[in-house]
């Protein structure tokens, strides 16, 4: 995912009978974190680099949305009508 970011859970603690779940404080795309990554190679960073910059988020939205729409028609129509 290039756009939205997402809490990352880095532990997990019992406490009690509940387990606590430990995030990471700053919110990062799974994009950002590929990228920050040392053992990824630098090809494959400048790849995804590229493929972002091709994407327009706004366009992605409405494309969606379209196809949601014709999902809800689908499923919302009786046949033989």
């Amino acid at each position: 995912n290039f756009f939205y970011p997402n809490m990352k859970c880095i532990d997990k603690l019992q406490v009690g009978q509940k387990k606590k779940r430990i995030y990471e404080k700053e919110l990062k795309t799974p994009f950002q974190r590929v990228i920050e990554q040392p053992d990824i190679p630098e090809n494959l960073k400048q790849s995804l680099r590229r493929k972002k910059d091709s994407l327009d988020i706004i366009v992605l939205q409405e494309s969606l949305n379209a196809a949601l729409d014709n999902l809800d028609r689908l499923a919302h129509h009786t046949p033989g009508s």
